[in-house]
């Protein structure tokens, strides 16, 4: 190699090729030669063939210490991942996990095209945020660590997530820094490294699909039945929770689901308009969008007005 200054600060370099040096030396060693002779076999097949009299004509060998080139090359495959994790967080936000999914068409009323899924490590509680832009996932962090910090009294320690741009931005790494939480990122084209989110993306896209074709709901409305899925999914049992539900180790106290109405279904909303005539309805029919949370009141879409309305008198018709 020759490096050679020129002007403005730059520098040549020559390189001088080689050729690449195989591992496979010896076509001497009887074990290397029966492997090229048999398609580049396993060497633990090729010792089981002479081992076990499976087939004549082929020497005992013992299987080398290298590694043949050509079979990494031709072979090689990705390394298994396990298929439980070996650390788990033992208190609430020890370890978040945060995805954005998206862009999801066709897009919200509202013009939101993705959503932002947090999920606790510990309790598996799961937290999502509309999005109308990847750029509004900083603001939907800080709402987010706000809201859970004050909740739970703990602070949130380490953040798990991809490589996106939207997690990779200064501002988003400062939010993180301020805090002192410890960032980590998955190898790129390597989603199984943060798995937990992952799963939990396809479980809540999985049930969303089934909450709207079951009952035909038109697409924009997607992100209420992301909502309304978060929302059951917190309370339903999952194989890593054991008996208890992701609201029970979030909350501390068992989940109460009488509450629950089909998604979808149609709703007799109580009329809220003053002064109402002795003649006018005393209820508007809507659409049944879930539950809106810190209240326990429903979320009703009225069709004529394009408006979500939030009530408690609602008379429902599920069948």
């Amino acid at each position: 190699m020759c490096v050679q200054r020129i002007a403005n600060r730059l520098y040549k370099i020559e390189l001088n090729a080689v050729k690449p040096a195989c591992l496979l030396t010896s076509l001497g060693d009887q074990g290397w030669l029966w492997h090229g002779r048999l398609g580049h076999v396993n060497f633990n097949s090729l010792k089981q063939l002479a081992d076990k009299e499976m087939a004549g004509g082929i020497p005992l060998i013992q299987k080398p210490n290298q590694v043949c080139q050509s079979c990494l090359v031709a072979k090689q495959t990705r390394t298994p991942f396990p298929h439980s994790t070996h650390w788990r967080a033992d208190e609430p936000l020890e370890l978040v996990h945060v995805d954005l999914c998206g862009p999801i068409t066709p897009s919200t009323l509202s013009g939101n095209k993705y959503f932002m899924l947090l999920v606790d490590d510990c309790t598996r509680w799961c937290t999502v945020y509309m999005l109308k832009s990847k750029d509004e996932a900083v603001l939907a962090f800080a709402k987010f660590k706000a809201q859970v910090e004050n909740n739970c009294g703990n602070n949130i320690k380490v953040l798990r997530s991809d490589r996106g741009g939207e997690f990779l931005n200064g501002v988003f790494q400062g939010i993180c820094n301020e805090s002192g939480i410890r960032r980590q990122f998955t190898a790129p084209y390597t989603p199984q490294q943060n798995g937990v989110v992952e799963r939990k993306n396809r479980t809540v896209m999985e049930m969303t699909r089934a909450l709207m074709k079951s009952m035909k709901v038109p697409g924009r409305f997607w992100a209420e039945a992301v909502r309304h899925s978060v929302y059951l999914l917190n309370r339903l049992p999952i194989k890593a929770m054991g008996y208890r539900t992701p609201y029970e180790a979030w909350n501390g106290k068992r989940p109460h689901l009488g509450h629950l109405r089909i998604f979808g279904c149609k709703g007799h909303v109580r009329s809220a308009m003053p002064h109402l005539k002795k003649l006018d309805d005393r209820s508007v029919p809507m659409v049944y969008f879930g539950i809106e949370e810190g209240n326990k009141a429903h979320r009703m879409f009225n069709p004529q007005t394009n408006r979500i309305v939030v009530s408690r008198d609602v008379v429902f018709e599920e069948t």
